[in-house]
């Protein structure tokens, strides 16, 4: 195989190997590697900073960093300081996800950037995000399965109403750990209601695979078949 040297004269190529050809290659390596430029992770909120709850320290995110451009975040449910406060400037993130049993974090703090999109797949608890948001591409999601294919599971009657009740979530110490899942079965379960994203009067919006570009409005026109869930998102 004959190695072909690099030349700035388009005329002077020659097939004979370059001394500098390597070095050359490892610096290139050297550049397309660095962290600075493909640094993407995904952090799970811990709560672990005490009466410190910004995104800035790193016991809030189980020692893993602190919040970065590309980053996902991840707020799972039993976690303390539901309350917390972005304090970073000038964030760009790739997805915030709420997830588990159990939610109710408020969110607030600076201003940030959203490349894809916001999942609340938790089951319970409201989540609240009170700071100015750019959606980019991705929609905010709202999963509406519990409206659909999935309404007998979810339904009175269904399998996950029972998985409920055969856990003593009204008794302590669940009752004070969780105080909004004490009435859940009475609040239609399976409707993904109760999120709040402030600032957000035209946001894109996807419920189910329907994809919004004016929430409110369609909201509005689909009063009636949502008439006992909504609103699934107060803006």
């Amino acid at each position: 195989m004959k190695e072909i040297a690099l030349s700035r004269s388009p005329s002077s190529v020659s097939s004979q190997p370059a001394k500098w050809l390597v070095p050359v290659a490892m610096v290139v390596f050297l550049f397309l590697s660095s962290p600075a430029e493909s640094r993407a992770t995904v952090l799970s909120w811990s709560g672990g900073g005490g009466a410190n709850a910004n995104w800035n320290l790193s016991d809030n995110w189980g020692y893993s960093g602190i919040p970065a451009n590309g980053d996902t975040l991840i707020f799972p449910a039993s976690q303390p300081n539901v309350l917390n406060t972005n304090n970073i400037a000038s964030l760009t993130l790739n997805q915030i996800r709420f997830v588990g049993p159990g939610g109710g974090y408020v969110i607030r703090g600076n201003a940030f950037t959203l490349t894809n999109n916001i999942e609340a797949t938790n089951s319970a608890g409201a989540n609240t995000i009170e700071n100015n948001i750019t959606l980019e591409t991705g929609p905010l999601s709202i999963d509406d399965r519990g409206l659909n294919w999935a309404k007998l599971s979810t339904g009175p009657t269904g399998d996950m109403p029972q998985k409920v009740k055969d856990m003593p979530y009204q008794e302590e110490p669940w009752r004070s750990r969780y105080p909004k899942l004490v009435n859940i079965l009475e609040d239609d379960p399976g409707c993904p209601k109760g999120n709040v994203a402030r600032k957000a009067e035209s946001a894109n919006i996807a419920i189910g695979v329907t994809r919004l570009n004016r929430y409110k409005s369609y909201m509005e026109r689909h009063k009636d078949a949502y008439s006992n869930c909504a609103p699934f998102v107060t803006m």
